[in-house]
């Protein structure tokens, strides 16, 4: 009885740990707890970002995120909820730093090819093993080639606000990789990656 009850305990614990917690417990045996840091950073600068967008949001993750879905569903484009050149640069002077940028990229500072051997997309296949929301989003990045496809991206925001997940681990790696794929944009000497107009689907990475 005494063992259930430690069991008991143990899984409602690991049901309400936060979504920082899930991220940590999650990646602490592929990246380092600065890499870790970093993905939730870059999130609180763009979460800050939106507020500011959408104030009529008043601080609430899940209407921010369906408000950017809906106004770029209607506006067709993405330039005006990219964050600004210097912040993006900023990003990825830290990425550099702390050795995160070898893990998601394969080449030089200036191209942008995604390393598929990395411990970031090795540590998502992981788990994709044991969450077919993960798994799919794993293979959309591995089969497209794109660390944020526009049009499923934004689709993907709907499916965790209807789902009540915004303040989850999937909403922290989604925006994550929307900050890189603006910094690729912002920051690409050839503009290889601009790609902001786009045909808005409802159907996410995470379906």
């Amino acid at each position: 009885m005494k063992y259930l009850r430690l069991i008991s305990l143990f899984l409602i614990f690991i049901g309400c740990s936060s979504p920082k917690e899930e991220l940590t417990r999650s990646f602490n045996n592929h990246l380092t707890n600065e890499q870790i840091e970093l993905i939730i950073q870059i999130n609180q600068e763009y979460d800050e970002f939106l507020f500011n967008k959408f104030p009529e949001a008043k601080n609430n993750l899940d209407k921010a995120y369906r408000l950017l879905s809906e106004s770029i569903a209607t506006q067709g484009g993405y330039d005006d909820y990219i964050l600004p050149t210097e912040k993006l640069k900023s990003f990825k002077s830290k990425l550099i730093e702390t050795g995160f940028y070898k893990e998601l990229y394969t080449d030089s500072k200036d191209e942008y090819r995604i390393n598929y051997d990395g411990k970031y997309l090795k540590c998502l296949e992981e788990l994709g093993q044991s969450d077919k929301d993960l798994k799919n989003y794993y293979e959309a990045i591995f089969d497209s080639g794109l660390r944020f496809h526009m049009t499923i991206g934004i689709g993907s925001y709907i499916y965790l606000s209807d789902k009540n997940e915004i303040d989850s681990m999937k909403k922290l790696l989604l925006t994550f990789d929307l900050a890189l794929w603006q910094m690729e944009i912002k920051t690409n000497a050839n503009n290889r990656g601009r790609c902001t107009t786009l045909y808005f689907s409802k159907k996410g990475v995470f379906l």
